[in-house]
């Protein structure tokens, strides 16, 4: 008699088991499918995201973020240089400032800038950025968007030539 008891228990913990393997691999799958419109969600929008882990000095891109970069999501491991080194020249000292700006007075910030990446295509960017503090108030990090503007940008640019053609030449 106790072995069937010992035995219907068993098949009990196994039935729990098993119950418990199919709740987490549906959870597991539903993550992979929010996971997944995440990212169509940045490409769609071209906004990627990143974050800076201050005590390795490393970023992790968003698969969006490198693409952006024209980087492959692989490279998505870069360092505070390797971000500057996307700047567009005529922006760097901007840029330098107002990162130097934030991380002074421990405030997030957002702001527009160009990009070079490695093909020399030029891309218009706008960031914002926000620390990321530990238990005791110290900042560990810094997470953020970039978000590629350059058609938004472009499209303003050939209205404000439209308006200009059209004003001169009506005199």
């Amino acid at each position: 008699a106790e072995l069937i008891i010992a035995n219907k228990e068993l098949v009990f913990q196994n039935e729990e088991k098993e119950k418990r393997v199919t709740e987490l691999a549906s959870a597991n799958a539903k993550y992979e499918l929010g996971e997944l419109k995440f990212k169509q969600a940045q490409t769609m929008a071209h906004v990627g995201s990143w974050e800076l882990n201050f005590a390795t000095g490393i970023a992790l891109w968003s698969d969006e973020a490198c693409r952006i970069r024209g980087l492959s999501p692989e490279e998505n491991r870069q360092s505070q240089e390797s971000f500057l080194s996307f700047v567009h020249p005529d922006d760097l000292s901007f840029v330098t400032k107002m990162l130097n700006d934030s991380n002074t007075s421990l405030v997030g910030s957002s702001f527009y800038y160009r990009i070079v990446r490695r093909d020399g295509v030029v891309r218009y960017i706008y960031t914002k950025n926000r620390f990321e503090f530990d238990a005791n108030g110290k900042p560990k990090g810094l997470y953020g968007i970039s978000h590629d503007i350059t058609e938004i940008k472009l499209a303003e640019q050939n209205q404000t030539d439209r308006k200009s053609t059209r004003l001169n030449s009506s005199h």
